[in-house]
Protein backbone atom coordinates (compact mmCIF):
# COMPACT_ATOMS: atom_id res chain seq x y z
CA UNK A 1 0.00 0.00 0.00
CA UNK A 2 1.27 3.50 -0.89
CA UNK A 3 1.55 5.84 1.80
CA UNK A 4 -1.06 8.52 3.10
CA UNK A 5 1.64 11.55 2.06
CA UNK A 6 1.95 9.99 -1.41
CA UNK A 7 -1.82 9.47 -2.15
CA UNK A 8 -2.02 13.65 -0.93
CA UNK A 9 0.58 14.25 -3.34
CA UNK A 10 -0.91 12.62 -6.72
CA UNK A 11 -4.53 14.45 -5.64
CA UNK A 12 -2.42 17.95 -5.16
CA UNK A 13 -0.58 17.50 -8.43
CA UNK A 14 -3.77 16.92 -10.73
CA UNK A 15 -4.87 20.04 -9.09
CA UNK A 16 -1.65 21.91 -9.39
CA UNK A 17 -1.69 21.47 -13.38
CA UNK A 18 -4.42 23.56 -13.46
CA UNK A 19 -7.02 20.57 -14.70
CA UNK A 20 -10.17 18.80 -13.22
CA UNK A 21 -9.05 17.91 -9.72
CA UNK A 22 -9.70 14.27 -8.81
CA UNK A 23 -12.28 12.44 -7.04
CA UNK A 24 -11.28 10.61 -3.89
CA UNK A 25 -12.43 7.22 -6.01
CA UNK A 26 -10.43 8.39 -9.41
CA UNK A 27 -7.07 8.37 -6.50
CA UNK A 28 -8.05 5.12 -5.31
CA UNK A 29 -7.72 3.29 -8.90
CA UNK A 30 -4.96 5.27 -9.27
CA UNK A 31 -3.41 4.02 -6.60
CA UNK A 32 -4.04 0.08 -7.35
CA UNK A 33 -2.09 0.70 -10.95
CA UNK A 34 0.66 2.85 -8.99
CA UNK A 35 1.60 0.65 -6.07
CA UNK A 36 3.77 -1.35 -8.37
CA UNK A 37 6.08 1.50 -8.26
CA UNK A 38 8.59 2.12 -5.43
CA UNK A 39 7.39 5.53 -3.79
CA UNK A 40 10.33 6.64 -4.90
CA UNK A 41 9.62 6.61 -8.60
CA UNK A 42 6.19 7.80 -8.03
CA UNK A 43 7.40 10.93 -6.54
CA UNK A 44 10.19 11.44 -9.79
CA UNK A 45 6.81 11.15 -12.04
CA UNK A 46 5.13 13.07 -9.76
CA UNK A 47 7.41 16.03 -9.57
CA UNK A 48 7.85 16.07 -13.53
CA UNK A 49 4.20 15.84 -14.19
CA UNK A 50 3.74 19.30 -12.05
CA UNK A 51 6.12 20.92 -14.25
CA UNK A 52 5.12 19.98 -17.70
CA UNK A 53 1.48 18.72 -17.47
CA UNK A 54 -0.80 21.75 -18.45
CA UNK A 55 -4.15 20.72 -17.83
CA UNK A 56 -5.97 17.75 -16.89
CA UNK A 57 -3.69 15.13 -15.41
CA UNK A 58 -4.42 11.86 -16.81
CA UNK A 59 -3.10 8.63 -15.08
CA UNK A 60 -1.12 7.71 -18.11
CA UNK A 61 0.92 10.77 -18.05
CA UNK A 62 2.44 9.94 -14.36
CA UNK A 63 3.04 6.00 -15.63
CA UNK A 64 4.91 8.27 -19.15
CA UNK A 65 6.75 9.71 -16.36
CA UNK A 66 8.43 6.92 -14.81
CA UNK A 67 12.36 6.48 -14.02
CA UNK A 68 12.32 3.23 -15.35
CA UNK A 69 15.70 3.25 -18.21
CA UNK A 70 13.09 4.55 -21.13
CA UNK A 71 14.68 7.22 -22.88
CA UNK A 72 12.22 10.23 -23.50
CA UNK A 73 10.35 10.09 -27.35
CA UNK A 74 13.20 12.98 -28.13
CA UNK A 75 15.57 11.17 -27.19
CA UNK A 76 14.54 8.37 -28.67
CA UNK A 77 14.02 9.67 -32.46
CA UNK A 78 17.26 11.39 -32.04
CA UNK A 79 19.04 8.06 -31.48
CA UNK A 80 17.62 6.02 -34.20
CA UNK A 81 17.95 9.41 -36.86
CA UNK A 82 21.39 9.89 -36.47
CA UNK A 83 23.59 9.67 -39.20
CA UNK A 84 25.03 5.71 -40.31
CA UNK A 85 28.31 6.58 -38.47
CA UNK A 86 26.82 7.26 -34.91
CA UNK A 87 26.64 4.01 -32.59
CA UNK A 88 23.55 3.82 -29.91
CA UNK A 89 22.04 1.79 -27.18
CA UNK A 90 18.29 1.86 -26.90
CA UNK A 91 15.24 -0.22 -25.56
CA UNK A 92 13.55 -2.53 -28.50
CA UNK A 93 10.55 -0.42 -28.11
CA UNK A 94 12.45 2.30 -30.15
CA UNK A 95 13.56 -0.07 -32.49
CA UNK A 96 9.71 -1.20 -32.94
CA UNK A 97 8.50 2.38 -33.60
CA UNK A 98 11.48 3.12 -35.63
CA UNK A 99 10.56 0.30 -37.87
CA UNK A 100 6.86 2.13 -37.96
CA UNK A 101 8.70 5.33 -39.36
CA UNK A 102 10.75 4.06 -41.67
CA UNK A 103 8.72 3.77 -44.55
CA UNK A 104 7.86 7.68 -44.55
CA UNK A 105 11.18 8.16 -44.31
CA UNK A 106 12.04 6.19 -47.45
CA UNK A 107 9.15 8.15 -49.14
CA UNK A 108 11.37 11.14 -47.99
CA UNK A 109 9.20 12.29 -45.96
CA UNK A 110 11.04 12.90 -42.50
CA UNK A 111 8.66 15.05 -40.84
CA UNK A 112 6.10 12.42 -41.05
CA UNK A 113 8.18 9.86 -40.21
CA UNK A 114 9.16 11.78 -36.90
CA UNK A 115 5.51 11.83 -36.12
CA UNK A 116 4.78 8.51 -36.59
CA UNK A 117 7.54 7.24 -34.60
CA UNK A 118 6.82 9.28 -31.91
CA UNK A 119 3.01 8.10 -31.76
CA UNK A 120 3.97 4.81 -31.94
CA UNK A 121 7.00 5.15 -29.55
CA UNK A 122 4.25 6.54 -27.14
CA UNK A 123 1.63 3.93 -27.59
CA UNK A 124 4.14 1.16 -27.11
CA UNK A 125 5.89 2.63 -24.22
CA UNK A 126 2.63 2.84 -22.21
CA UNK A 127 1.32 -0.33 -23.07
CA UNK A 128 4.53 -1.91 -21.68
CA UNK A 129 4.63 0.44 -18.36
CA UNK A 130 0.79 -0.78 -18.09
CA UNK A 131 1.90 -4.38 -18.03
CA UNK A 132 4.90 -4.09 -16.16
CA UNK A 133 7.25 -4.97 -19.19
CA UNK A 134 10.75 -4.22 -18.65
CA UNK A 135 12.18 -2.82 -21.96
CA UNK A 136 15.46 -4.74 -23.47
CA UNK A 137 18.18 -3.08 -24.54
CA UNK A 138 19.49 -3.07 -27.71
CA UNK A 139 22.80 -1.89 -29.78
CA UNK A 140 22.82 -0.66 -32.90
CA UNK A 141 27.04 -0.12 -34.23
CA UNK A 142 28.00 2.42 -37.07
CA UNK A 143 30.77 2.93 -38.73
CA UNK A 144 32.68 5.27 -36.39
CA UNK A 145 34.83 2.59 -34.55
CA UNK A 146 36.41 5.13 -31.96
CA UNK A 147 32.70 6.44 -31.66
CA UNK A 148 31.31 2.81 -30.74
CA UNK A 149 34.26 2.29 -28.59
CA UNK A 150 33.43 5.15 -26.35
CA UNK A 151 29.20 4.64 -26.34
CA UNK A 152 29.56 0.85 -25.56
CA UNK A 153 32.27 1.47 -22.67
CA UNK A 154 29.81 3.90 -21.59
CA UNK A 155 27.10 1.65 -21.53
CA UNK A 156 29.15 -1.02 -19.67
CA UNK A 157 30.06 1.46 -16.98
CA UNK A 158 26.24 2.55 -16.71
CA UNK A 159 25.57 -0.83 -16.18
CA UNK A 160 23.21 -0.83 -19.35
CA UNK A 161 25.28 -3.69 -21.25
CA UNK A 162 27.15 -6.76 -19.44
CA UNK A 163 30.65 -7.37 -20.61
CA UNK A 164 29.41 -10.22 -22.66
CA UNK A 165 27.27 -8.77 -24.67
CA UNK A 166 28.33 -9.66 -28.22
CA UNK A 167 28.47 -5.82 -29.41
CA UNK A 168 30.74 -4.90 -26.86
CA UNK A 169 32.84 -8.20 -26.80
CA UNK A 170 33.17 -7.15 -30.72
CA UNK A 171 34.14 -3.53 -30.31
CA UNK A 172 36.03 -3.86 -27.02
CA UNK A 173 38.11 -6.94 -27.92
CA UNK A 174 41.85 -6.76 -26.63
CA UNK A 175 44.32 -6.18 -28.76
CA UNK A 176 46.46 -8.56 -30.50
CA UNK A 177 49.89 -9.62 -28.45
CA UNK A 178 53.39 -11.67 -29.64
CA UNK A 179 52.08 -14.20 -31.45
CA UNK A 180 54.33 -17.93 -31.08
CA UNK A 181 55.44 -18.94 -33.87
CA UNK A 182 55.59 -23.40 -34.12
CA UNK A 183 58.73 -25.32 -33.07
CA UNK A 184 61.06 -23.91 -30.89
CA UNK A 185 59.74 -20.92 -29.97
CA UNK A 186 56.35 -22.51 -28.80
CA UNK A 187 56.30 -22.82 -24.99
CA UNK A 188 55.15 -25.88 -25.78
CA UNK A 189 52.22 -25.98 -23.66
CA UNK A 190 49.81 -23.02 -25.14
CA UNK A 191 49.64 -20.77 -28.23
CA UNK A 192 48.91 -17.47 -28.66
CA UNK A 193 47.13 -16.52 -31.87
CA UNK A 194 46.59 -13.50 -33.32
CA UNK A 195 43.32 -13.09 -35.15
CA UNK A 196 43.09 -10.63 -37.52
CA UNK A 197 40.29 -7.87 -37.56
CA UNK A 198 37.47 -8.68 -39.09
CA UNK A 199 33.45 -7.85 -38.23
CA UNK A 200 33.39 -9.73 -35.34
CA UNK A 201 36.52 -8.91 -33.69
CA UNK A 202 37.17 -5.13 -35.29
CA UNK A 203 40.57 -4.61 -33.29
CA UNK A 204 41.83 -8.05 -33.24
CA UNK A 205 41.88 -10.75 -30.39
CA UNK A 206 44.02 -13.66 -28.81
CA UNK A 207 42.67 -17.14 -28.91
CA UNK A 208 44.60 -19.17 -26.24
CA UNK A 209 44.86 -22.80 -27.96
CA UNK A 210 46.59 -25.75 -26.76
CA UNK A 211 49.92 -26.66 -28.56
CA UNK A 212 50.31 -28.61 -31.32
CA UNK A 213 53.90 -28.44 -32.00
CA UNK A 214 56.19 -31.66 -32.10
CA UNK A 215 57.29 -32.62 -28.53
CA UNK A 216 60.51 -31.13 -27.04
CA UNK A 217 63.55 -33.34 -27.21
CA UNK A 218 64.60 -34.57 -23.95
CA UNK A 219 67.50 -32.88 -22.21
CA UNK A 220 70.63 -34.46 -23.37
CA UNK A 221 71.75 -37.20 -19.98
CA UNK A 222 73.85 -35.37 -17.45
CA UNK A 223 77.22 -34.81 -18.46
CA UNK A 224 76.76 -34.01 -22.39
CA UNK A 225 77.32 -31.23 -24.08
CA UNK A 226 74.56 -28.69 -24.07
CA UNK A 227 75.80 -25.78 -25.17
CA UNK A 228 74.01 -26.24 -29.01
CA UNK A 229 70.79 -26.96 -27.06
CA UNK A 230 70.98 -23.37 -25.50
CA UNK A 231 72.61 -21.59 -28.35
CA UNK A 232 69.27 -23.34 -30.29
CA UNK A 233 66.86 -21.80 -27.48
CA UNK A 234 68.42 -18.36 -27.48
CA UNK A 235 68.13 -18.34 -31.08
CA UNK A 236 64.33 -18.91 -30.86
CA UNK A 237 64.26 -17.02 -28.10
CA UNK A 238 65.34 -14.17 -30.71
CA UNK A 239 63.17 -14.54 -32.87
CA UNK A 240 60.01 -14.40 -31.45
CA UNK A 241 61.02 -11.19 -29.73
CA UNK A 242 61.69 -9.99 -33.28
CA UNK A 243 58.26 -10.58 -34.36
Amino acid sequence: MLSSEIIEDIAATAEVCGGTKWSAAAVRIACQHLQRFSETEIRVALARCQQEVKGTLALADIVARMPDGRPAPDVAWSQVSGPETETFVTTDEVMSAWAAAQPLLAAGDAVAARMAFLAKYREITAHARIAGRAPQMTVSVGTDRARAETVLGDAVKRGLLPESDPHVRGVLAPRGMLQLGPGIDCDGVTHFVSVAPCEEWPRGAISRTPCTCRAKPALPPAGQDRRADVAQLMGGLARSLKS
